[in-house]
């Protein structure tokens, strides 16, 4: 809509128009519930469009990226056109509420019956548009809205920090309410409906407030830009606010849990810090000139800086403790424990960045069109600079670097942009001690920081750690007796390799979980999980026509890929998220912990098998290739990026991608997830795979799920005295070979007796609710098949 100013000599009039007066009636107003709303919706669809999204480009780091970023470029291009003042808010409401329907549809229902065939690059360049579409109008939509009304000087800095802390608060609503309460309790339709009623509000809300601004009788006066140097200082802010809050998801992940609802906590409490400053910032405003109150906001956001730094470096010491007093039992303590460690490293310098855009803007404002031109284009490069750190970070420099020293190179730019603009203000003695004070309590914290920095205890994965060890004090001296042999920073988390001689086993971890495991010395008792991932191996050989093309999906510790590359007579070929995890297992380390693996994976001629690093699910979404097994060795069921390796959708593209005689392969952990939960993935696979079967590793909590062709009792007798299947399974030491658990006909048993639990919103559940039973240390894997077992033996 078209602003108005106040004629020329009457900034600090009031408004005597009541039509005008309208529009700025308090925190409470029209506008103020619109910016509100918006905030909400932008936040929560990124999360809803990035989720839906992540099927189809990957949700490895490449494909997270690219989704954040093509997001942040089109707010950043809706902001930087809706300065111009073309259209007013009711156009880009009814715009983003348009685009919003289209893209969903785009993503939901045409674009994955369409990449058949496509090469990665092509999904990935073509998928990624209709995110920045919404993204656009989305980003307009608040610059409009602070162009409307009538402002006078002290009336537009109060709309600045108000309305901006009211789109922080929006923000931090929509991150929190997606992933704890839209999607698991009303799944993915649910919450795009939820998001489509909050963009129809908007629409009304700017309708009702465009009727009321035509009446207004004053003039538009033009009004400039701002400065090229406002514009640089937002990029700069950008880059360093969006590369902290990847590395600061990226390193609370590693330590409490990767999960879509740390990264929810995580956000919300940046933009709760970043809404408060807000608000004050009208107070800094009037207090002082805009200049002198950027430079002391970068102050105090490098001390922030170093103190979440420092918090990072102690936190899993402190966590160990706090959870050695809460007992073996914790129950949700645990859950409020890890979210309060995540506000309590984000908030510090979310307090300290929110005040630099709002004193920015206002500083330099005195009418709502001044505000709408300065506001776009500040936006604009605050959002390109954001889109310009996360495809760094994430691609390039934490991978490259390791998140100590992106830490330490974020800190030193924002010294150095404190002291270019501070030492123009050391013209009195009293700032001239704030500057050393900064200077020095940031140094100091850093240097504290860097010494009980220990990237190996960072990764190691705290929250994993077993209850019992950390309920008695033994959890942390325990882990120091173990040998950390590998550190490295992959794309997604740390990759570590561990030899733990109390245990007499290798670990493998990703982002602190294990991965994979072998036994130290094979002829003694050991705690690795050599039996399932042997049985994965062996399994298409056993049951299916152990020739022919095999495709596993996941390297883990690398013993599944060579159980199968030592029995299957054909090509095998590797699926894996993770780079780091094969540049470890190749490394000098990888071959002195797991000397079997890395002999038959990376043979010194490089005849080893094919290994591609790609997201499984986009992989087989855009693949037309056959294959005679696929063996699936997803992470845990409650991880984000496989949680989606556990439902309906992906058995079917598994069943798709199988040749006629073919047979699939799952890995199902049961420690975490109860009844209910395995019923519903199992319905699921049962329904793709009507003559399903399940296997039990002995010695662990785990099934293995059998689909596909359904071999007869001697023909997989047959295969297990193959002399190759007998190779790999002597490294069992005696171990029996297992028979079927249960058959088709027991598994619906099973379903009968559970009434069939239903299997809508599966991944809702999976993602959101399943991180919330693991806090509460729940493993009821042992009911789970004390009940497969009964109806076993009922169908017999």
């Amino acid at each position: 809509m078209n602003s108005q100013v106040v004629p020329p000599g009457h900034d600090d009039a009031t408004v005597s128009n009541p039509a005008i007066s309208e529009l700025n009636s308090g925190p409470f107003d029209s506008g103020s519930l619109a910016i509100f709303v918006i905030g909400f919706v932008t936040l929560a669809a990124e999360l809803w469009l990035g989720r839906s999204l992540s099927l189809l480009v990957g949700a490895d780091a490449t494909g997270i990226a690219l989704t954040v970023g093509a997001f942040l470029i089109g707010n950043a291009a809706g902001s930087w056109w809706a300065s111009r003042g073309v259209s007013g808010p009711f156009v880009w409401s009814l715009a983003a509420l348009i685009s919003f329907v289209l893209a969903g549809i785009w993503i939901e229902v045409l674009l994955p019956n369409w990449i058949v065939g496509w090469s990665n690059l092509q999904i990935r360049s073509v998928s990624v548009l209709p995110v920045a579409l919404p993204a656009f109008t989305l980003g307009g939509l608040p610059v409009v809205w602070f162009g409307t009304g009538f402002l006078n000087k002290r009336e537009t800095r109060r709309r600045v920090g108000s309305w901006i802390g009211l789109l922080d608060i929006g923000s931090a609503l929509g991150a929190l309410s997606m992933p704890l309460i839209l999607l698991p309790y009303l799944g993915n339709t649910g919450s795009a409906f939820v998001l489509f009623l909050c963009l129809l509000i908007s629409v009304s809300l700017a309708r009702s407030t465009t009727k009321t601004a035509e009446r207004s009788p004053l003039k538009r006066v033009p009004q400039s830009g701002p400065s090229i140097g406002r514009i640089l200082i937002c990029a700069v802010v950008g880059i360093i606010s969006l590369s902290l809050q990847m590395t600061h998801v990226r390193l609370l992940g590693e330590m409490l849990g990767t999960s879509l609802a740390v990264l929810g906590v995580a956000t919300a409490s940046g933009l709760l810090g970043a809404a408060w400053a807000a608000w004050r910032s009208i107070r800094v405003i009037e207090t002082g000139d805009g200049r002198k109150a950027i430079v002391v906001a970068i102050g105090v956001w490098l001390m922030a800086q170093s103190l979440s730094a420092l918090l990072i470096a102690l936190a899993p010491v402190s966590l160990v403790r706090l959870l050695m007093h809460l007992g073996a039992d914790p129950g949700w303590m645990a859950t409020w424990l890890k979210y309060l460690a995540v506000s309590l490293v984000v908030l510090p310098p979310s307090l300290a960045s929110g005040f630099i855009l709002p004193i920015l803007i206002s500083g330099w404002c005195s009418d709502s069109r001044s505000l709408r031109r300065q506001s776009g284009p500040l936006n604009g490069s605050w959002l390109i600079g954001g889109a310009l750190g996360a495809w760094s970070c994430g691609l390039w420099i934490l991978p490259i670097f390791g998140s100590g020293r992106v830490l330490l190179t974020l800190g030193l730019l924002t010294a150095l942009m404190f002291v270019w603009g501070g030492l123009a203000q050391l013209y009195s003695r009293r700032v001239s001690l704030r500057f050393l004070f900064c200077l020095i309590f940031s140094g100091t914290c850093s240097l504290v920081a860097i010494n009980r920095w220990e990237p190996a205890l960072l990764g190691a994965g705290v929250y994993h750690w077993h209850r019992g060890d950390l309920a008695s004090g033994d959890a942390l001296s325990g882990w120091r007796h173990r040998q950390v042999t590998y550190v490295g920073e992959g794309a997604l988390a740390k990759v570590s390799i561990e030899v733990t001689p109390d245990h007499n086993a290798s670990y493998l971890r990703v982002g602190g979980r294990i991965e994979g495991s072998v036994p130290i010395n094979p002829a003694l008792p050991s705690l690795a999980d050599l039996p399932t991932e042997i049985m994965l191996g062996l399994l298409p050989t056993v049951e299916g026509s152990g020739k022919g093309s095999l495709l596993v999906i996941g390297l883990g510790g690398g013993t599944t890929a060579t159980a199968a590359v030592q029995a299957w007579q054909g090509n095998v070929t590797i699926l894996e998220v993770e780079a780091e995890v094969a540049k470890a297992l190749a490394s000098d380390a990888g071959a002195a912990a797991f000397p079997d693996e890395h002999e038959c994976l990376f043979p010194e001629n490089d005849s080893g098998p094919e290994i591609i690093f790609e997201d499984a699910r986009s992989f087989l979404a855009r693949s037309e290739l056959l294959w005679d097994a696929v063996i699936c060795q997803p992470s845990e069921p409650w991880l984000p990026w496989s949680a989606p390796l556990f439902t309906g959708e992906f058995y079917q593209l598994v069943r798709d991608r199988l040749s006629k005689d073919g047979v699939a392969v799952h890995w199902l952990q049961l420690y975490r997830i109860g009844p209910m939960e395995f019923a519903a993935i199992l319905r699921e696979f049962v329904t793709v795979f009507p003559s399903a079967r399940a296997y039990h590793p002995p010695g662990t909590g785990e099934v293995i799920l059998v689909g596909g062709k359904d071999a007869t009792l001697e023909e997989r007798e047959n295969s297990f005295w193959k002399s190759r299947v007998q190779g790999v399974w002597s490294r069992m030491n005696g171990v029996r070979f297992p028979g079927r658990l249960i058959d088709d006909r027991g598994l619906k048993r099973w379903l009968i007796s559970e009434k069939g639990r239903s299997t809508r919103d599966l991944r809702s559940r999976l993602e959101y609710q399943l991180p919330l039973m693991g806090d509460r240390g729940e493993d009821r894997s042992s009911e789970i098949l004390r009940g497969l077992e009964d109806a076993a033996r009922s169908v017999q």
